[in-house]
């Protein structure tokens, strides 16, 4: 592979990388204001029909989803959509332990919760829960904002210090071209 194609690859990588970090940061500033709304309570979006219910629950600090399946329930045939607001901050995945009479493990003290087997009494049929914490959320969709800040941080040091700006070759010896890649200076 030829230095140009090179340089060409490296710029294809740099605008994903860049592009993930936008978007990544973009999930960021969402999650953080889940974080700030959720202390004041529990959003819920669901959907019901007469075996079934799928929910998408925010507040505790968790976001979770999970389904319920097999049970006969009042709701009509058809499915429909459904947005719900609770005042307390309700942590889904507990409530759902206590539900089921069963002692939290390690990973559910974190806050992460993959729960799954029958139920019974009102709910009667297969219950399915996958609770994932908003801190552990932010760690890993804060990192490629960080490593994009930290890589723009050392590519505006080296343009002070009198480095290549493609490769990072100390220039201090050249006149008018990088010897290592040929850019011109």
């Amino acid at each position: 592979m030829s230095g140009r194609e090179l340089l060409h690859w490296r710029g294809v990588k740099r605008r994903w990388f860049n592009t993930f970090a936008a978007i990544s940061l973009f999930i960021t500033v969402v999650l953080v204001a889940l974080c700030i709304e959720r202390i004041r309570g529990t959003d819920f979006i669901y959907r019901a029909d007469s075996h079934s219910q799928y929910t998408l629950a925010v507040g505790a600090g968790e976001i979770s989803l999970d389904s319920i399946g097999g049970f006969h329930n009042k709701s009509p045939a058809t499915p429909e959509w459904h947005v719900d607001h609770i005042r307390a901050p309700i942590n889904i995945g507990q409530q759902t332990l206590v539900f089921m009479g069963r002692p939290q493990r390690f990973y559910e003290r974190l806050g992460f919760y993959f729960i799954g087997g029958a139920t019974s009494g009102q709910w009667m049929g297969r219950l399915s829960l996958i609770g994932v914490p908003l801190w552990f959320l932010l760690l890993v969709f804060s990192a490629p904002p960080a490593l994009w800040m930290r890589n723009y941080l050392q590519s505006r040091r080296a343009l002070r210090v009198g480095h290549c700006r493609v490769c990072g070759y100390d220039l201090r010896a050249s006149s008018d071209r990088c010897p290592e890649c040929g850019t011109s200076i």
